[in-house]
């Protein structure tokens, strides 16, 4: 018996030291986080959510076209302050999003951005979608997260509705 306990005990330091190392490679997130996109000058609140799969950034006036052979989207981007960020962006994919609050699927286009989340310059996938209704502009997903940040839902917490 005491050979199955000094076992365990071994296993479980193991483990617990291996988890350890992994966990100290990877940021911690908060529940909100700063987020430089490129071309914006502002720093925007980004609600972290390991539900959503792909990221998700507040874009208005979308409209695709080809050019060139490549299917393109311009769009607007709306800052805080009033200012409109005009972009235009490669296709990279059309998502299928499943919405939450119904069983129904909606598509949206995909682009890649290069963000700025706690000095650490990502490039990353962004579904484009009017969040005018959304409490924050940047939704980081999943696609972001793994490998990369643990999240700690003490911190950061978000703003009241």
């Amino acid at each position: 018996m005491k050979k199955y306990i000094a076992i365990i005990a071994i296993s479980s330091a193991f483990l617990s030291s291996a988890l350890s190392a992994q966990t100290s490679e990877l940021q911690v997130f908060g529940q909100i986080e700063q987020t430089q996109i490129e071309d914006v000058s502002t720093q925007l609140p980004s609600r972290i959510d390991s539900g959503a799969t792909t990221s998700s950034v507040h874009a208005i006036n979308i409209k695709t076209h080809f050019e060139s052979e490549k299917e393109m989207v311009t769009f607007d981007f709306p800052l805080p302050n009033g200012e409109i960020v005009k972009m235009k962006k490669k296709v990279v994919r059309i998502a299928k999003i499943r919405q939450a609050s119904s069983n129904s699927i909606k598509t949206r286009p995909v682009v890649n951005l290069n963000v700025v989340i706690q000095g650490e310059p990502i490039f990353a996938e962004f579904t484009l979608k009017d969040r005018s209704h959304m409490t924050y502009p940047v939704l980081i997903g999943r696609n972001i997260l793994e490998n990369r940040a643990i999240i700690d839902v003490s911190i950061n917490q978000p703003l009241s509705s």
